[in-house]
This record gives C-alpha cells, sequence and structure tokens, in this order.
C-alpha cells in the first residue's frame, strides 16, 4: 500500500488546464496569482482596508 500526500487544492486547480486567466492582468494579479484562486484584485484591496481599519479600531480604543 503506497500513501499519497494531501495538499490542499483551490478550486482554480481542481478545474484543471482549461481555466480561463483575463488577458489584462495586473502586476499583482501576475505576481500574487489573485485570479487563479478565484478572486479579484479589487475584492483583496477591500479586504486588506477593511481588515487595516478594523486593526487601527481596536489600537485606538484598546489602551
Amino acid at each position: 500500500m503506497t500513501q499519497q500526500s494531501v495538499e490542499p487544492r483551490t478550486a482554480a486547480e481542481d478545474s484543471g488546464e482549461g481555466t480561463r486567466v483575463p488577458a489584462g492582468r495586473s502586476w499583482l494579479d501576475r505576481y500574487f496569482h489573485i485570479s487563479l484562486r478565484g478572486s479579484t484584485v479589487a475584492r483583496e484591496v477591500r479586504g486588506g482596508v477593511t481588515t487595516f481599519m478594523a486593526m487601527a479600531y481596536i489600537l485606538l480604543l484598546n489602551p
């Protein structure tokens, strides 16, 4: 009996080689492979800004 490695896979990896990648990808998308992971640059920026605002609020009120 052989043991296979189990690695988490994204939906984009499961869909196979025929995945469509937008032609006009930004440098952020090319570097971080955002569209291959099923997200968009705008969604990631929104999530980053939201996280930053939440942490700034916590740090401001914590003392």
